[in-house]
């Protein structure tokens, strides 16, 4: 019989890239183009969760025999795709934009356990069911009037159901961020 999990806290890690910095070496053509359009992801740390050091986010499914660039090209506009959480999460592409940031942000805030334990329920059962027809990824409306497609989010809205407040709630980075800023909000499960 297994432990039961106990959240100490969840870290929302988010960035905005601004390129190589000088001295590192230039990461591979499918990363870099992740890392342009900034993301954002989820870390679960407590007792007895196993997978602590691993930063989710959510982001497209690519359809079997697309090339990556028209992939690409489709999602700049504006085209949604099933959207998905790899089980393995994304650490390399947050290591990444952190080690060429320019400015580390940190930021406090404190949720109660009960919303911690729902969202790491929510967070589990979207990896398991991954790719999500039923959440489907689509970069952010350009303009505040212009609405969100129906059933869609970005790895920054994605928040919202998983049953927390997104530090970003346009999914537009460039709202709350600088290039090469890497921010890391931290809620205390209290």
């Amino acid at each position: 019989m297994s432990s039961p999990i106990s959240i100490k806290t969840i870290e929302i890690h988010a960035f905005r890239w601004a390129g190589t910095r000088e001295g590192n070496d230039p990461p591979d053509e499918a990363t870099l183009k992740r890392l342009t359009l900034g993301h954002v992801g989820i870390r679960v740390i407590g007792k007895n969760i196993v997978d602590s050091e691993n930063i989710y986010s959510f982001r497209p499914k690519k359809p079997i025999g697309m090339s990556m660039d028209d992939f690409f090209e489709r999602i700049k506009k504006g085209e949604s795709f099933a959207g998905q959480i790899l089980p393995e999460g994304d650490n390399m592409l947050f290591e990444e934009a952190k080690k060429n940031c320019v400015k580390l942000i940190k930021r406090r805030r404190s949720l109660n356990k009960s919303s911690c334990l729902e969202i790491k329920k929510q967070l589990d059962i979207d990896i398991a069911n991954s790719p999500l027809e039923n959440k489907k990824y689509s970069l952010p409306p350009m303009n505040e009037e212009d609405k969100w497609q129906l059933n869609s989010y970005n790895c920054a809205t994605i928040l919202g159901t998983l049953g927390m407040e997104s530090p970003y709630p346009s999914g537009r980075l460039k709202d709350y961020l600088k290039e090469g800023v890497y921010e890391i909000t931290t809620y205390r499960c209290s």
